[in-house]
């Protein structure tokens, strides 16, 4: 019976069972982001069938999509994180910017080197980093790290923290987002067209190295203070290349 199962067991039961749950739902959120994003919320749900544990998960990942990872809406974060005066590899962690589902990201700065610009700086949650999550995160890494065009957030540097979280280190955007930035400069119809015209060579470019970003909205577009546009957050992109080869689904 139940209740001669010993407390241990149970905790190991419900922790597998979370950890079942939550594979299941990164597979449907990842599923959710092929579909228009005006569909996603209701078709993912659909796929849980009824689970409303599972439905809960989904709901949160697809929140984490929206989350904001950069410096401009930073003044809406708690500043209470254990992270902050502390060092990952050679940065020191300054302040939080911003938090997902699954990662956080950070104002850090490289100690022992002069002249060096902030970054960000994202590590997996502590407690979220299941072999899927971790798998997911080395494959963003990945992408990035074949990417490098002007209109498109760099990777500078990556790494693995003391605790086993894995962590990389990109450009840190002074900006804002591209919707808020054509209203506060009332920006001609002409203009916001030029802006896309940015997003537009961006997105070439990753199309040639066969990356598809698969999330492409004004919330992923900074604009920065000499006008242009910077391409954010490859967090579910797709690798063709790596489709093509394995036959056994995206690189998200």
């Amino acid at each position: 019976m139940l209740g001669h199962i010993p407390r241990r067991n149970r905790s190991m039961s419900d922790e597998r069972q979370h950890t079942e749950r939550m594979q299941r739902a990164l597979g449907i959120v990842d599923a959710a982001f092929d579909r228009p994003e005006h569909e996603r919320e209701q078709w993912a749900i659909t796929q849980c069938a009824g689970d409303a544990a599972l439905a809960n998960e989904v709901k949160s990942l697809l929140a984490a999509d929206h989350a904001t990872l950069w410096p401009e809406r930073a003044r809406s974060e708690p500043l209470d994180d254990s992270l902050i005066g502390q060092r990952i590899d050679r940065y020191l962690i300054r302040a939080r910017l911003g938090a997902g589902g699954m990662g956080t990201v950070y104002r850090a700065e490289a100690q022992g080197e002069l002249a060096l610009p902030a970054v960000a700086l994202k590590v997996i949650k502590r407690g979220m980093d299941s072999e899927e999550i971790v798998s997911r995160f080395l494959r963003e890494r990945e992408i990035l790290g074949r990417i490098e065009h002007p209109l498109i957030a760099r990777l500078l540097d990556g790494g693995m923290s003391q605790d086993g979280r894995p962590w990389f280190a990109m450009e840190l955007i002074d900006g804002e987002p591209l919707l808020a930035h054509c209203d506060r400069h009332a920006l001609t119809i002409e203009a916001r067209l030029a802006l896309m015209l940015q997003v537009c060579d961006a997105v070439a470019y990753a199309h040639r190295l066969l990356i598809v970003h698969r999330d492409l909205k004004a919330g992923n577009v900074l604009v920065d203070r000499q006008g242009r546009v910077k391409l954010l957050d490859f967090g579910i992109a797709k690798l063709l290349d790596h489709e093509a080869g394995s036959g056994t689904g995206s690189a998200a």
